[in-house]
């Protein structure tokens, strides 16, 4: 409907108004993007393991999901920038004296 109504009076009225109604549409995309996978991990994914897995393994795997959301970080960290180049530079080296890059795990085996 934003897009038969809203968005030409944007486009029409307001300063930028094109480049406004683009990054929109961009993120509703994204959106789209995002409720498909998450559908495709529900309806494919989770049903595939359901069916090879015997119900302790898949217990398992549900107690180790549910430990991982509780130690996952729910915000960025306080001293990495939020944008490049700089959060890929900083993210990398405090991955790395934090123990969590890929590498690091490699040489603690």
């Amino acid at each position: 409907m934003e897009g038969m109504v809203l968005w030409p009076a944007v486009r029409a009225s307001v300063p930028d108004g094109e480049e406004l109604t683009a990054r929109v549409e961009r993120v509703q995309r994204a959106f789209a993007l995002i409720r498909q996978d998450i559908r495709d991990e529900e309806d494919l994914l989770l049903s595939r393991l359901q069916d090879t897995m015997d119900t302790g393994r898949l217990r398992t795997l549900g107690t180790t999901w549910a430990a991982v959301r509780q130690t996952a970080p729910t915000h960025p960290h306080p001293v990495i920038p939020r944008r490049p180049p700089g959060n890929a530079l900083l993210g990398v080296t405090l991955s790395e004296a934090l123990g969590i890059g890929s590498s690091s795990s490699r040489r603690r085996r």
